[in-house]
């Protein structure tokens, strides 16, 4: 479930929750999204904390907390996110940053060109730098 309140033209708030379960998994997530909208950029910050139990895990059941920062406009899209994640003998934070240039050509294509560092894994903590192109219909 979720709910939206729009402050105005170009601020609003969301609270959403999920809650999910099958044989084999259990998941629970609340989240709060603050999220800007203007003529020239967009920009959205997310809080989340999820519970998880996997039975195929190692690390189930598992915490996990983070923030997330996102900025926007047509060429541009920054991603700023620190997560903390712990279970009963395991904890790690973990630190992940992109951002990309995404031009249009040919009326409906985009080439993505991305770099990102950190980490987006749940409790390794590793350093990962990564550089790509990406072509997008």
């Amino acid at each position: 479930g979720s709910i939206t309140h729009d402050w105005s033209d170009s601020w609003s708030n969301m609270l959403q929750t999920n809650f999910s379960t099958t044989d084999s998994t259990d998941s629970l997530r609340l989240t709060l999204n603050t999220n800007y909208t203007g003529e020239e950029y967009s920009s959205r910050l997310s809080l989340e904390w999820t519970r998880r139990d996997l039975d195929y895990s190692q690390f189930s059941p598992y915490d996990q907390s983070y923030i997330r920062f996102d900025i926007n406009n047509d060429l541009w899209h920054l991603q700023l996110q620190g997560k903390y994640s712990h279970n009963e003998e395991d904890s790690g934070m973990n630190f992940f940053g992109r951002i990309d240039y995404k031009p249009e050509f040919l009326h409906r294509y985009q080439i993505v060109t991305y770099a990102s560092f950190g980490n987006r894994a749940s409790t390794e903590t590793e350093e990962q730098f990564e550089i790509g192109i990406e072509v997008q219909f």
